[in-house]
């Protein structure tokens, strides 16, 4: 498997909660919270607001840090576009499939794996057996 690095704040982590009634909550809390301060002699409400937001709403990675607005080494092949893509924004792939009999319960497995940086340097690799 290819490894790059994943994005993982803001809104590229997978699991955020658009479209459901989380953020309509947490807006409410932070106007509370804005009124409050603003009552207690802080921040304007709108100053305040934005200050809670900006903490829950974190601004986008930057774009050395997304995979696929990366330029990778020749030698790793990397087709971004012809990658799987997990919920939390890792890219892999294949580059060896078995070709023994598909494991069923109750089978040992062995797993081996290796990351590269996009620069082409290995950074991990491994193997573990899962019974």
């Amino acid at each position: 498997m290819n490894f790059a690095p994943a994005p993982v704040r803001g809104g590229y982590r997978a699991g955020g909660a658009r479209g459901s009634i989380l953020p309509m909550r947490t807006n409410a809390y932070l106007l509370i919270a804005a009124m409050v301060t603003a009552g207690c002699g802080g921040p304007s409400p709108k100053a305040a607001l934005d200050a809670a937001r900006s903490a829950f709403n974190p601004p986008p990675p930057p774009p050395d840090t997304v995979p696929e607005m990366l330029d990778y080494a020749a030698d790793l092949q990397v087709n971004v576009s012809e990658m799987a893509k997990r919920p939390e924004g890792i890219l892999w792939e294949d580059i060896l499939t078995g070709t023994g009999k598909e494991a069923a319960e109750g089978d040992s497995l062995e797993l081996a794996w290796y990351g590269w940086l996009p620069n082409g340097l290995l950074v991990d690799s491994g193997v573990a057996t899962f019974r």
